[in-house]
């Protein structure tokens, strides 16, 4: 089982950082990137239960705070090389609406700490489907609001470091079940 997480986040590491080297070339056709570092956001304090948007929308402008949102154009170059390297099912890597990554490594622990605490009230609505324990680090994989044969988005969440991968879309259960019977340890 832990093998789905790494090939998530293989694909994440592989495709994110070849994006960046799209972004020039990419800016007339009307897609969007979005990076940010926070500089010019006040601190942020835990406050009522969250949505996963309403918390990206809560840290992606604050100070140290790194934002990638990832869809249009560059999604689609993304999604060629997903379906190339066959590690997800086709019908998955088509459902794919958008890619947004948010990073706290370099915050400080109060913060951290209220993000936290965000993400626990915005997770409960979530199903984890996987964790994965190491020496180090916990990471989560969840699925939003189950809809029949469908589910909304895979949230890929590192509680220590406070790293969080969403992959937004309306994904098949049949292409989860896929990943994890050809990933069976």
């Amino acid at each position: 089982m832990k093998k789905i997480y790494a090939i998530i986040a293989a694909a994440m590491l592989i495709t994110v950082p070849a994006l960046s080297t799209f972004a020039q070339t990419d800016a007339a056709s009307g897609a969007s990137m979005e990076q940010r570092d926070g500089k010019n956001a006040a601190n942020v304090m835990p406050a009522e239960t969250l949505s996963l948007k309403q918390v990206i929308k809560k840290y992606k402008n604050v100070k140290k705070v790194d934002y990638l949102k990832v869809d249009g154009f560059l999604l689609t170059v993304a999604k060629a090389g997903m379906k190339a390297d066959d590690e997800m099912p086709a019908e998955a890597v088509d459902a794919l609406k958008a890619m947004v990554i948010l990073s706290m490594d370099d915050c400080s622990p109060e913060l951290r700490q209220n993000f936290k605490a965000d993400m626990e009230g915005a997770l409960a609505g979530c199903e984890l489907i996987l964790e994965a324990k190491d020496e180090e680090d916990t990471v989560g994989i969840y699925v939003g609001k189950m809809e029949g044969e469908y589910f909304q988005d895979f949230i890929i969440y590192e509680s220590d470091d406070c790293d969080l991968i969403i992959m937004q879309g309306k994904f098949p259960i049949s292409a989860l079940q896929q990943m994890v019977n050809e990933h069976k340890d």
